[in-house]
């Protein structure tokens, strides 16, 4: 019913200008999905109008997703942190190899290799999801520990036979008593974006997170302003090619 709808969508909208907890890319995903919705009611002749349109949908440039971690956030975070095992471990893994949080807590034994100091992520969407990474210091610690428990995971849930799937409630404890705001998946992005930072080749950097192109990269890489100037200097420092003497081009009968 068209008109009973509008007025939610009215209030959705108004929420989350209002910003009560909702974000604008989240806000604009559900009208946008709305939208498709009464399309096609509409070709079915369910409906005769979509009352989406009524509405002013966030426009890309102003649904601000990606956070990236800053070095004091993220040491309030793991301070914290450090309380809940799972919480600390998982974000850790994160946050140092730029993997997916499902990919951390679905890690069997079996796909470490401490000896070698590598893991491999089985499954993915995609054949690039489905890479080996090497692992850092501290993460050979973790993993080396929670390998040593003997269980079928490296996180198991509450179920032993399964794995933890989500850690929302005590990733927003964890984020009120350390006074910071970001979501999980924020620790890739804050990853990528010191990677890149660092030289890490674009090319490089996309493999190493799972995505099959250069496009996917993008959106998890943000330099900073400074981090841009300072790639301009470099420029400057690189000594200049000699200019090229043409040779004298003589022309005969």
């Amino acid at each position: 019913n068209c008109q009973a709808t509008q007025p939610a969508i009215q209030t959705c909208k108004a929420c989350g200008g209002s910003g009560e907890g909702v974000r604008e890319i989240t806000l604009r995903h559900d009208l946008h999905a709305l939208s498709a919705m009464f399309q096609y009611a509409i070709r079915r002749n369910w409906a005769r109008r979509n009352p989406v349109k009524e509405v002013e949908i966030p426009s890309d440039a102003d649904a601000v997703r990606i956070h990236v971690v800053t070095r004091a956030e993220e040491i309030a975070y793991f301070a914290h942190a450090a309380r809940r095992p799972n919480l600390h471990d998982v974000a850790k893994l994160i946050l140092l190899q730029g993997m997916r949080p499902e990919e951390v807590m679905r890690l069997c034994p079996e796909d470490v290799d401490l000896e070698r100091g590598t893991l491999r992520i089985t499954k993915g969407k995609t054949k690039a999801a489905r890479r080996a990474l090497k692992l850092r210091a501290e993460v050979i610690e973790i993993l080396a520990r929670r390998v040593a428990a003997g269980t079928k995971w490296i996180f198991p849930g509450k179920n032993p036979d399964r794995p933890i799937s989500k850690l929302n409630c005590p990733h927003n404890r964890t984020l009120e008593e350390a006074g910071v705001s970001f979501v999980l998946y924020d620790l890739r992005h804050t990853f990528a974006t010191r990677a890149a930072e660092a030289g890490v080749p674009l090319a490089t950097l996309a493999a190493i997170l799972g995505h099959s192109n250069l496009r996917s990269i993008t959106k998890y890489v943000h330099p900073s302003e400074a981090d841009q100037f300072r790639a301009i200097d470099r420029l400057d420092t690189v000594p200049a090619v000699p200019e090229q003497v043409q040779p004298e081009t003589r022309w005969t009968n």
